[in-house]
């Protein structure tokens, strides 16, 4: 994977955790496609798609809300199942591609990002789902904080290279 050094700003993880509380966790599938974005600037050809990001995050849930009021049951259990496993493979790609990146466990995260997704996704049915959405809210800043310091690594590294190039 050859990864460009490019300038990514920080983002505060207590910040990304007050956004996610206040809008009930409707800010977390934006900071997903964000990251993804900044993935795409970093490593172009190994990253996900964000376009893919906001297709399945957000545009295809909200077709089924609205479509799933006309359809019988058993049709709108079966394109929730569907859009389900898009998801779940959408955010097993993310986690992948983050964990190679940082170097960090990819079954700690993707865990929490299954669990997380599962609890926000149920809680359309029965809002006590929202209790298993928590594992977002862990997961989250956890990645941030670890993408802060990534972000930290290479700007520091670009700056010692432009240092001591300078003297050449």
């Amino acid at each position: 994977m050859k990864v460009k050094h490019v300038s990514i700003e920080p983002m505060n993880p207590a910040l990304i955790l007050g956004l996610s509380v206040i809008s009930l966790g409707l800010f977390l599938p934006f900071w997903i496609y964000l990251k993804n974005r900044e993935f795409e600037q970093i490593c172009e050809e190994d990253a996900p798609h964000s376009g893919r990001a906001i297709i399945l995050l957000f545009v295809l849930p909200l077709i089924w809300l609205f479509i799933s009021q006309l359809l019988p049951k058993l049709l709108d259990i079966i394109g929730f199942a569907i859009i389900l496993v898009l998801v779940l493979k959408y955010l097993f790609d993310f986690c992948a591609f983050y964990s190679h990146l940082t170097k960090t466990h990819f079954f700690i995260y993707f865990t929490l990002f299954t669990t997380g997704a599962l609890g926000l996704y149920l809680t359309l049915f029965n809002t006590a789902f929202l209790i298993i959405s928590i594992a977002f809210f862990f997961a989250v800043p956890l990645m941030q904080q670890e993408l802060n310091m990534l972000y930290k690594t290479y700007t520091l590294k670009r700056e010692k290279k432009n240092f001591y190039n300078s003297y050449y």
